[in-house]
């Protein structure tokens, strides 16, 4: 090694742990045990509050509606008889499942068509009744007279039983956890058990019950019950994230096993990529636990990101070391030659990827933050655990490999990376050309993709949830409510008529839009009371003109009310707002947002101060924050990156000219995400930043080789063609590593994380080909005058092998 060299840090770092390895290890061990010890700490979190900042104006409006109302999530039940809801089998079974709801944890009112509160008159007196009542005779008479009520009622058809009477609703309402979440595991698992008595065969294992896959729960006689409501889709998050994985780990490590073998065939290249891959998972997951990240549906997507990152780390070790070991050099000389040699590229190709990573720190949404800053930690850590555990682990280690028979063969580049340098060389215009044609096409057709997402869509379609929700929608209506609450500006104001009269018209015109299936507010008690006053003549369903008469009604109805049934859910104790629950089957963003306004301008034309929340609300108006965290993260990686490039090359051109082949493919990606109709959402925004930061690594490392055989002496092809030979290998085995890492996304159960592993893998494959192809187009210029060489001196092969 020359004198030059041995005066360089790399050089100086690695004598330090070839030479001190027990040191080296020791620090490395330190450095895991202290971070692993955060693991206890860390804590899960699914819910709706996961998404958003504290302070986010957003969760304060919902915690401000929960104040005044209490919660609007829910469970709800969906039973379905195609022979009709209103039996005897189908009426004791909806009294039974509403009875049991009341015990389920967390839920504090239950509503249904058993308990629904009728309001009817006989002889000349206001009663308000259970619809269906249990504790008289089911009669097939009293049971099709109450049919007959609900199915020409004005509220109960489209929210507590279908328009046919084959599907009837039972929604059990959470208690408010104003500043939290409900414990969603207890109510949903709670819900389960419940069912498990109810279901044909009650020896099933319980497993198989609680299965989210199960499509329904087979009842009595012909009757199938669903489980849906915004407590199921909290829970279903939980439930999809643990099976993805439970299933997509084990599919990871055994995909990487198979790349092992293929690429080391030695027992000792399928086990040390492991020394790096446990410690760093560990090391970024305590970290987590330490700093109070949370874990939860993005931030699971970690331990494939990391398991994929330290495998790449490690293979770039081993496949060097491996290759100086087949040159001839001992075990010694092998390790801290491969160290001078990989510790500046594998450093910086770690510190872009954790750029791409920490982009996401200024996003706005929590999951994204954690999914981002824990990447990015955890890419340091595996290469800080390469370096001070792996490589001193093997200089230590008495690894047998086979000298080559002509080391001076391998040392050189091969025919084939030669001639394709060639043809490259001859063919470097129409190459380049070709791109750009294709970039301008690609750019062309990203564009017309759109920002959207469907909450319940962010499920597979077999999941149970997301089959209930469309199951319901279909039968009765929708059970995502948009709640408006509306002020009427001072005590007692919900009880003025003219207030009432605005906001009836508010309701009628929210009931004609073509997606709400029915609306839910105080006005269609008052009006039904007022109704039921006047001997049920219909010309009476409407609101008085007198506030005292108004304020009698609701009296009456109250004091008629059974315990946990009042209207403390529709209005305010100072009676000065309303709650207004829009029933909506809407569920894209782009359409939902659009709409939220439109109903806003409308109750503001209409003189009315509406506020509207709620969780799918919330949900769906995390849209912006995907715009902006798109474009805040790609904007930051790239002029980071590019920043990083420009200072590691010492040079504005080929700083700014290594930037093409990194940027040309994420181009493609927002190609193939119009093409596959992927939408941008919470999965695919994070595609672009996170696919720079790794894509750059096979750029860093092209560039950097290519400039050691440059500064050797060597002309620009054969430079081009010693890459190819001695870099390109584990270009491509890490490659390949990582696109089956993010591929096995393809098998979960969370979409966006489909969406992610899948367009992350093309991104990535796209990257390979973009290094191979117009990166030495760019960089190789027109046939050179330069003394070609194609045996390399010894001091060559010792400067760059």
């Amino acid at each position: 090694m020359s004198s030059l060299d041995q005066k360089t840090l790399s050089y100086k770092l690695a004598s330090f742990l070839v030479n001190r390895p027990f040191l080296s290890m020791t620090i490395g061990v330190a450095l895991f045990a202290i971070l692993a010890a955060g693991l206890p700490r860390l804590g899960a979190d699914f819910s709706y509050r996961m998404w958003f900042r504290e302070s986010d104006p957003l969760l304060k409006a919902f915690d401000e509606f929960e104040r005044q109302f209490g919660n609007d999530e829910q469970v709800v039940l969906a039973i379905h008889s195609p022979s009709g809801i209103f039996d005897k089998e189908s009426a004791e079974l909806l009294i039974n499942l509403t009875d049991e709801m009341w015990q389920i944890p967390e839920v504090i009112r239950v509503d249904s068509l058993t308990n629904y509160n009728w309001v009817h008159a006989e002889d000349d007196e206001m009663f308000v009744d259970p619809l269906i009542p249990d504790d008289e005779e089911l009669t097939p008479e009293l049971l099709a007279a109450r049919r007959e009520v609900a199915l020409n009622h004005e509220v109960i058809p489209g929210y507590l039983v279908s328009k046919d009477g084959k599907t009837a609703l039972i929604f059990g309402v959470l208690q408010p956890a104003i500043g939290g979440s409900p414990d969603f595991e207890k109510v949903v698992f709670g819900t389960r058990k419940m069912l498990r008595k109810y279901t044909v065969d009650q020896e099933l294992p319980e497993q198989f019950i609680d299965d989210m896959y199960l499509p329904y729960y087979q009842s009595v006689g012909d009757h199938t019950i669903y489980l849906s409501g915004t407590a199921a889709v909290s829970q279903t998050f939980k439930d999809v994230t643990q099976h993805d994985l439970q299933t997509m780990v084990p599919i990871l490590l055994g995909a990487i096993l198979i790349f092992l073998l293929f690429s080391f065939r030695r027992v000792s290249g399928l086990i040390l990529p492991f020394v790096v891959i446990f410690p760093s998972l560990l090391m970024a997951l305590g970290f987590a636990g330490w700093t109070g990240f949370e874990f939860n549906n993005l931030t699971s997507t970690v331990p494939h990101i990391l398991i994929a990152i330290g495998i790449a780390d490690s293979v770039h070790i081993l496949v060097t070391y491996f290759q100086f070991r087949r040159l001839g050099y001992d075990v010694k000389e092998g390790v801290q030659k491969t160290l001078v040699k990989n510790l500046q590229p594998t450093f910086l190709t770690s510190l872009s990827t954790m750029i791409g990573f920490f982009s996401f720190a200024t996003a706005e949404l929590v999951p994204i933050i954690g999914m981002g800053v824990l990447a990015g930690v955890g890419t340091m850590f595996a290469w800080l655990i390469t370096v001070l555990i792996l490589c001193p682990l093997l200089s230590l280690l008495p690894i047998k490999v086979k000298k080559a028979s002509d080391t001076h063969t391998v040392s050189d580049a091969h025919p084939l990376a030669l001639r394709y340098t060639h043809w490259l060389q001859r063919n470097r215009k129409a190459v380049i050309a070709g791109f750009s044609l294709l970039a301008i096409f690609a750019t062309f057709v990203a564009l017309r993709n759109e920002i959207n997402s469907d909450v319940f869509k962010y499920f597979a379609p077999n999941i149970h949830t997301r089959v209930a929700n469309f199951f319901t929608e279909d039968h009765v209506g929708g059970i995502a409510a948009v709640e408006l609450s509306i002020d009427s500006g001072e005590p007692d104001g919900i009880k003025d008529p003219a207030f009432l009269k605005k906001v009836e018209e508010l309701q009628v015109w929210v009931e004609q839009r073509h997606h709400v299936t029915k609306t839910v507010a105080i006005t269609d008690i008052i009006k039904q009371t007022n109704r039921t006053l006047n001997n049920e003549d219909q010309a009476a369903y409407l609101i008085p003109d007198n506030k005292e008469l108004v304020a009698q009604e609701l009296f009456l109805y109250t004091m008629s009310l059974p315990q946990g049934m009042d209207l403390n859910n529709r209005m305010t104790l100072d009676n000065r707002r309303l709650r207004l629950s829009i029933m909506t089957t809407l569920h894209k963003t782009k359409e939902s947002t659009k709409e939220f306004q439109t109903i806003i301008d409308k109750a503001s034309e209409l003189g009315l101060s509406a506020t509207l929340t709620g969780k799918m609300p919330l949900y769906h108006r995390m849209n912006g924050y995907v715009v902006n965290t798109f474009i805040r993260s790609i904007l930051l990686a790239v002029g980071l990156v590019a920043i990083l490039m420009i200072f590691v090359f010492r040079s504005w051109k080929i700083g700014l000219l290594s930037m093409i082949p990194n940027t040309v493919p994420l181009i493609f990606g927002g190609m193939f995400m119009t093409m596959l109709g992927k939408p941008l959402d919470i999965g695919t925004v994070l595609v672009a930043s996170t696919c720079l930061g790794i894509a750059v690594d096979d750029t860093v490392h092209f560039l950097s080789n290519y400039l050691r055989w440059r500064r050797a002496g060597v002309s620009r092809d054969v430079a081009v063609a010693h890459v190819f030979t001695h870099t390109g290998p584990a270009l491509a085995v890490t490659t390949l590593i990582l696109v089956a890492g993010f591929g096995t996304f393809a098998f979960a159960s969370f979409v966006p994380n489909i969406n992610f592993g899948i367009l992350t893998a093309i991104v990535l494959t796209t990257a390979l080909v973009t290094d191979a192809t117009l990166l030495p187009a760019l960089i190789i210029g027109p046939q050179s005058q330069e003394q070609e060489t194609g045996e390399p001196s010894s001091q060559v092969i010792e400067a760059t092998v």
